[in-house]
């Protein structure tokens, strides 16, 4: 009887969607085996409302206010349960810009340095790291590794305006042009979101290791997970560290879930379990009003018990420890300011499905 009429108001939904809707006439939750590492299950398996998940997804792609949203997909117990595509199939394997949640990877990265002796402490001053770079730069040379993890290094580098600049390759040099914003905090003082004080990480760390960082991330990192179908950008010698990972929805979810997993991905421990715990764990306050609070380079929210992936646009992995549970969500990629899926929207989404577990 629940199924019928769960046909019957999927049905009735499908109907009421305008031909204008921005996402396919047809949509499909069950997930398709892709041979990449997930293992696939049911909602109902994973003790999951399959009925209440359904009707959520339905819903949402009714929501014309909601047409930047490309894909949904929900994990539980290391499973992947449901998936869906609103706008193209190919989605599934094509990969897009994850924008800022390159940082996420970028706070795994800083813990396998450290673990490594790559770097010997996030105390460390980034003088250590950047001897060279700094030479013009003295004001910025006790600014620490773990500073730049919290983003309180103290630049005043201007996310929207100096991220444009390096998108369009206009400095000769990226890591002058970040070392050239003036120190406008005392470093530990005041938590400033930006895509620069990430980049020095990174910088820090191919300095460290003596060879590309995207090579050395691959090799203690991405390949253990599975992590392949991506690309990083890179420019002056560096790959960004603050947003220039392009990847799918499902690979995306590997690194929400290596965290889950507290650094083990099969039986391996890739990342040290204290350094996961600490990652995200609170390390300063947002100043901007919202219930998420910033770790190592991770969005924390304590009160929801969730921790965040979180990218330009609505790029978004959402980990739900209590319920071993992830949300992941891609939408279109060159969306921001009013048109962008933005956290109170998507946490809303996670919610819902988080009220489907039991």
């Amino acid at each position: 009887m629940k199924y019928l009429l769960l046909f019957l108001f999927l049905f009735f939904l499908s109907g009421c969607l305008k031909e204008s809707s921005p996402f396919v006439d047809t949509i499909q939750t069950e997930p398709a085996l892709l041979n990449d590492g997930w293992v696939l299950s049911t909602p109902s398996t994973e003790l999951m409302d399959e009925q209440k998940l359904t009707e959520i997804i339905y819903t949402i792609h009714s929501e014309e206010e909601l047409w930047q949203l490309k894909s949904l997909l929900v994990f539980r117990n290391e499973k992947l349960v449901a998936e869906t595509y609103f706008k193209d199939e190919n989605d599934r394997t094509r990969p897009q810009p994850i924008w800022s949640c390159t940082k996420q990877i970028m706070g795994l990265l800083t813990g396998i340095a450290i673990q490594e002796d790559v770097l010997s402490s996030i105390e460390d001053p980034i003088s250590l790291y950047l001897e060279q770079e700094l030479q013009n730069h003295p004001d910025k040379r006790a600014v620490t590794i773990n500073n730049l993890l919290s983003m309180q290094g103290g630049l005043g580098f201007d996310e929207s305006k100096d991220v444009s600049t390096l998108l369009q390759r206009k400095p000769d040099n990226v890591i002058d042009f970040i070392l050239d914003r003036a120190l406008i905090f005392s470093p530990g003082q005041t938590f400033n979101y930006n895509s620069g004080e990430p980049h020095l990480i990174a910088a820090s760390i191919q300095n460290a290791v003596g060879r590309s960082l995207d090579e050395w991330a691959d090799d203690v990192l991405f390949s253990k997970i599975g992590f392949n179908n991506y690309t990083w950008l890179s420019y002056d010698g560096y790959p960004y560290g603050g947003f220039g990972i392009s990847t799918t929805p499902r690979e995306l979810a590997k690194v929400a879930q290596l965290v889950l997993n507290q650094g083990y991905w099969q039986g391996e421990q890739v990342v040290d379990s204290a350094w996961i715990q600490d990652m995200v764990s609170p390390q300063a306050l947002t100043g901007d009003g919202s219930d998420f609070m910033f770790g190592h380079l991770w969005w924390v929210n304590p009160d929801f018990s969730a921790y965040l992936m979180a990218g330009s646009g609505g790029q978004y992995a959402c980990v739900l420890p209590n319920e071993q549970l992830l949300v992941v969500i891609t939408a279109e990629h060159d969306t921001d300011g009013d048109f962008e899926i933005d956290f109170e929207v998507f946490m809303d989404i996670v919610q819902k499905i988080r009220d489907t577990a039991s």
